[in-house]
């Protein structure tokens, strides 16, 4: 080798520092990993940005509350949905009232009043399935469209 010419500066991974070796001209990485960490780090750089802490208007605090009473009541519903579904699977339409009162449905929670062709009586509704109180049973009905709060 020849000791006027120039020798070429040593390539290094942009991930970990490491001297390449030998290889393609064009490498970058020495290998799979650090390729894949060196792209992972340089996306969840490029959308992360850090917002300046700021104090939020009155009108989007009353949003933000709203918002959570919102959910807050959704999520109520939804599982009285829930558990109205698991007793008419379990005893599609008279269900006792302890069995009932056991299974922890909030009353106060409806989407709606339907009055079932079977029994002519008011169904309070929590979507597609709803419940009538008469006595020491409750009734269950299921219909088949959403019903949403009239």
């Amino acid at each position: 080798m020849n000791e006027d010419t120039p020798s070429e500066p040593v390539k290094t991974c942009l991930e970990c520092g490491q001297p390449l070796g030998p290889g393609r001209r064009d490498r970058r990485y020495c290998n799979d990993i650090c390729r894949t960490a060196y792209n992972n780090r340089k996306r969840f750089d490029s959308t992360v940005t850090i917002m300046p802490l700021e104090e939020p208007s009155a009108e989007q605090k009353a949003i933000d509350r709203d918002m959570l009473a919102i959910q807050r009541v959704y999520n109520i519903l939804l599982q009285n949905r829930i558990k109205l579904y698991n007793l008419f699977n379990l005893f599609e339409r008279a269900v006792p009232i302890e069995d009932f009162n056991r299974c922890g449905i909030n009353l106060n929670y409806f989407t709606s009043v339907h009055t079932d062709d079977y029994y002519e009586k008011p169904f309070k509704m929590c979507f597609d399935y709803g419940y009538h109180i008469d006595g020491n049973t409750v009734y269950l009905t299921y219909h088949g469209n959403e019903i949403f709060i009239n």
